[in-house]
């Protein structure tokens, strides 16, 4: 499948360069044909079917381009998964060697414990060599590797490219979320941490038709429907909570919002206290059934079993490294919504900082952004229209700064323009 998903596809063979090698492949005619592709790639020739079997001396190795030519995909976007199988089968198959070689050596008649335990080391040092520089490349599988990224941002193609928040003036801020990036996503409980994030899913799935696989640990599945209705539709919560309430034009309109909700490319997990293990394993098999998966939004962290044995703090540590790693293996980012401990109440302007997320420090740490949502009801909490703030406290590789937006609570969105178009 992997070797199907290189021909002709400049952008997944620049990927895997670097991360695997032709010996890395189980049968000698696909370790040639790989080898073929690198060769044609790196002087700039074609990659099709014919070009590479034009290359190939071995009549079995244009018999083998020929079957894998029945298996070519166009859309493989999860081609990141395929190049992660490939290795993982090289990578235990290296290891079932080198153990049954150790067995066989310590079952000889003439057995020395040092000599052996020195045959194991060596086996040991030999692995940790080999995957160690299995992520390496060089400058020239660097720069065609940042080319492509490039043009993906350009075009508006290809798997790996920035997501946007659609809201303008944060996205000129932020230029979008990075692949691999871990966002963190803070605020005061009933704030708006939940909506924002949703909000980023849904203009992604509207108008990219990017997947988003949404880890719901606070909401159930149901409230989370009615909140992507009311911001689809424009109807208010309060008239789809009580749908008897809806005028004629409001159930039409309804109607036609299910149909377009029903092809959102949204996977929800509404599972109470899930672990960071079947985050991660869950999030791997949505890449591979769902291609064009691209954003993962967890809500919140406070409700996932980490697992570190000690105190929570470690324990959430463990949590947000597990994050981080996910992001960086699928290359696309996640959202992990924060809530905040009462620090912040003792300052005078009772601004969030830093160091302000609930249970640790690590929440922060390990992010490439930190993005702290606020409101102010100006003293009504009942009120449906309020003064909201997005503020970006740390971002890696941007600057910092905050737009004032209004958040609209019954229809389920922040909107950017001014409080007064509401009065």
């Amino acid at each position: 499948m992997l070797l199907a998903s290189l021909i002709d596809n400049s952008e997944n063979i620049t990927q895997s360069m670097g991360k695997i090698k032709a010996d890395d492949f189980q049968k000698e005619s696909h370790k040639r044909i790989y080898k073929t592709i690198l060769e044609l790639y790196s002087t700039s020739n074609s990659t099709d079917c014919n070009t590479i079997k034009a290359k190939l001396k071995k009549q079995e190795d244009r018999l083998n381009v020929e079957l894998i030519q029945r298996k070519i995909i166009h859309d493989t976007s999860n081609i990141e998964v395929l190049i992660n199988s490939v290795r993982d089968e090289s990578q235990l198959s290296r290891i079932i060697r080198s153990a049954k070689k150790m067995i066989d050596e310590a079952s000889r008649e003439d057995a020395v414990a040092d000599i052996v335990l020195n045959i194991a080391e060596q086996e040991v040092v030999d692995l940790a060599e080999h995957y160690s520089t299995s992520d390496l490349c060089d400058s020239e599988t660097a720069v065609m590797e940042f080319e492509q990224y490039i043009e993906n941002i350009k075009n508006k193609t290809g798997d790996i490219r920035p997501v946007y928040t659609g809201l303008d003036r944060l996205d000129n801020l932020l230029n979008g979320f990075q692949p691999g990036e871990l966002i963190i996503v803070e605020g005061i409980t009933g704030h708006g941490k939940s909506l924002f994030a949703l909000q980023i899913a849904l203009h992604n799935m509207l108008n990219n038709n990017l997947g988003c696989l949404m880890f719901s640990m606070e909401m159930d599945k149901l409230v989370l429907m009615a909140r992507v209705f009311a911001h689809i539709s424009d109807i208010g919560m309060e008239k789809i909570k009580a749908p008897n309430n809806m005028s004629s034009e409001d159930l039409d309109h309804f109607k036609k919002t299910m149909e377009r909700v029903k092809k959102l490319p949204i996977t929800i997990s509404d599972r109470p206290m899930i672990s960071i293990h079947e985050i991660q394993s869950l999030s791997k098999k949505v890449k591979i059934q769902k291609k064009n998966l691209g954003l993962i939004i967890v809500d919140y962290i406070g409700l996932i079993r980490g697992d570190a044995r000690g105190t929570r703090e470690q324990e959430v540590a463990s949590i947000t490294r597990g994050l981080k790693c996910l992001a960086g293996s699928l290359k696309i980012p996640v959202i992990a919504l924060s809530q905040v401990n009462r620090n912040f109440s003792r300052r005078q302007d009772n601004s969030i900082q830093l160091g302000d997320a609930r249970d640790s420090g690590a929440v922060e740490n390990d992010s490439d952004a930190v993005i702290v949502v606020s409101m102010d009801n100006g003293g009504d909490k009942n009120a449906n229209v309020k003064e909201a703030r997005i503020e970006i406290i740390k971002q890696r590789n941007g600057p910092l700064g905050a737009i004032d937006l209004v958040q609209v609570g019954n229809k389920q969105k922040f909107v950017d323009e001014p409080i007064t178009n509401y009065y």
